[in-house]
């Protein structure tokens, strides 16, 4: 969840270029990257809460993508064939990115999996935390 007016700042970032990111990107739209290959959002930050949900659908498994949801409904995806998010020793930041660009704004429930969320499971705990 975020709550923002912000036009650029981060959300959750780990070694922005080589490994994954969630932020407010150029253009003051919701980004998604894993390894330099982005995916951006129609939805602009508000100043509302907005739940906001990246998912990488890894290659091996049928239509490897990059999904961004926005508050429970996919909002944007595009195949995405190259490898997934790198393995590096760096910090794991949360309001920020790597190289600053501070979010000016509230994060809540920050969640990471070791899998991929379907569609459903997203939609559901969209509705259950509204």
């Amino acid at each position: 969840w975020v709550k923002t007016a912000d036009t650029l700042g981060g959300l959750v970032d780990k070694d922005r270029v080589s490994s994954y990111d969630l932020h407010i990107g150029v253009g003051g739209k919701f980004r998604f990257m894993i390894n330099n290959n982005f995916l951006d959002s129609s939805t602009a930050p508000n100043d509302t809460w907005q739940f906001v949900a990246g998912v990488w659908n890894p290659a091996g498994n049928p239509d490897p993508s990059l999904e961004m949801y926005i508050n429970g409904s996919v909002e944007s995806s595009k195949p995405h064939l190259l490898g997934g998010p790198a393995a590096t020793a760096g910090p794991l930041y949360i309001g920020r990115l790597t190289d600053g660009f501070y979010l000016n704004g509230l994060l809540d429930d920050v969640r990471f999996y070791g899998r991929r969320l379907l569609d459903w499971e997203i939609a559901a705990m969209y509705k259950a935390m509204k």
